[in-house]
C-alpha cells in the first residue's frame, strides 16, 4: 500500500535471499548491505538504497523517485530503473553489470519522468572469453520524458560498455550508449565514454564498438570528454547543438564508425579543441565552431 518499508540492517549479508519482491509501498529504504536473488521493487514515493546491492538476478525498481546511494553490482543481469516526476541520482558507488566468465554484461536501462544525475560509473563490460570468443558489452540506455527533465554527467562519472578480448575468435562487440531527453540538456562533466570492441584472437577479427548516440542538446561543462567507440566500427552521432559556455575540449575516436554533428557545433560559446583521432566519415551539418580542429578519418 502506501505504507513505508525499512531495512535497517544487512539483508542477505551472510546467506542471500532469493527473490525479493515489493509489490507496494510507500517510501522503501535500506540502511545496509543487500543481497539477494534479484530485486523487483514499486514504490509510490521513493527508493533509496543507502547500502551496496549485490543481485545475481534482474534488479527491476519503480518508483517517484530513485536515489542510489551506494551502487549496484548485478554481474550479467539487467537493471531497471523506472523513475517517475521526482527523477533518478546514483552517486556514491557504480552501477556494475559486467558479465561473470564467459557471459556478457548485463545491460542498464534508465528511464525518468524527471531529471537524471549520474554521479557515479555506469559499467556494462562483457565477461572473460571463458578460452573462446570474447564477450559483449552491455547496453546503456537513459531516457527522460517530462518536459525540460535533463540529464547530467557528473565530474568522475564515466560509462564503460565494453567487450572483451578473445582466445580464440571473434572479439566481444561493446554495448551502445543512448541518452535521450525529448529536447532538454545532456550535460557532460570531464566525462569520459568508452564502447570499443574487444581485440580478436586466431585470426578472429575485432568486436565492433557500440554506437554512442546523444539526440538532444548537449553541453560540455568542465573537464574535456573523451569518446571511443574503439578501433572497429562504432558510429558517434551528436543529433541536436553541441555547445559548451567554458570552451571544453572533445575527443573522439570512432575508429572506422563515422562521427555526425547533425547540428551548430559551438556557435553560441565555442568548444575547446576538437580533436578526432580516427573516424570512417566525418560529417558536420551547421556552424562549426572551436579553438582548433584535429581531425582525422579514413574516408571523407
Amino acid at each position: 500500500g502506501t505504507g513505508n518499508i525499512d531495512f535497517d540492517a544487512n539483508v542477505g549479508n551472510t546467506n542471500a535471499l532469493g527473490l525479493v519482491t515489493i509489490a507496494s509501498g510507500g517510501t522503501v529504504d535500506t540502511d545496509g548491505v543487500f543481497k539477494s536473488a534479484g530485486l523487483d521493487w514499486t514504490a509510490t514515493t521513493e527508493i533509496q538504497l543507502d547500502g551496496l546491492v549485490t543481485s545475481t538476478a534482474s534488479v527491476d525498481l519503480t518508483a517517484a523517485l530513485i536515489d542510489v546511494n551506494a551502487g549496484i553490482t548485478a554481474a550479467g543481469q539487467l537493471v531497471d530503473l523506472n523513475a517517475g516526476a521526482t527523477g533518478l541520482t546514483v552517486d556514491g558507488g557504480a552501477i556494475t553489470t559486467t558479465g561473470g566468465a564467459a557471459a556478457v554484461g548485463g545491460a542498464i536501462d534508465i528511464d525518468s519522468d524527471g531529471t537524471v544525475a549520474i554521479n557515479s560509473n555506469l559499467v556494462t563490460t562483457g565477461g572473460a572469453h571463458g578460452g573462446g570468443v570474447g564477450r559483449a558489452g552491455g547496453a546503456v540506455t537513459i531516457t527522460t520524458t517530462g518536459a525540460g527533465d535533463t540529464v547530467s554527467i557528473g565530474t568522475g562519472a564515466d560509462i564503460t560498455t565494453t567487450g572483451t578480448a578473445a582466445a580464440a575468435g571473434v572479439g566481444g562487440a561493446g554495448g551502445l550508449v543512448t541518452i535521450d531527453t525529448g529536447d532538454a540538456l545532456i550535460t557532460l562533466n570531464d566525462t569520459a565514454i568508452d564502447t570499443s570492441g574487444g581485440a580478436g584472437a586466431g585470426g578472429g577479427a575485432a568486436g565492433a564498438g557500440g554506437a554512442v548516440t546523444f539526440s538532444d542538446e548537449v553541453e560540455l561543462a568542465t573537464g574535456t570528454v573523451t569518446i571511443t567507440t574503439g578501433a572497429t566500427a562504432g558510429v558517434i552521432t551528436f543529433s541536436d547543438v553541441l555547445d559548451s559556455a567554458t570552451n571544453q575540449a572533445l575527443t573522439l575516436t570512432a575508429g572506422t564508425g563515422n562521427i555526425d554533428f547533425d547540428a551548430n557545433v559551438g556557435n553560441t560559446n565555442a568548444l575547446g579543441l576538437v580533436t578526432i583521432a580516427s573516424g570512417g566519415t566525418v560529417d558536420t551539418d551547421g556552424v562549426f565552431k572551436s579553438a582548433g580542429l584535429d581531425w582525422t578519418a579514413t574516408t571523407e
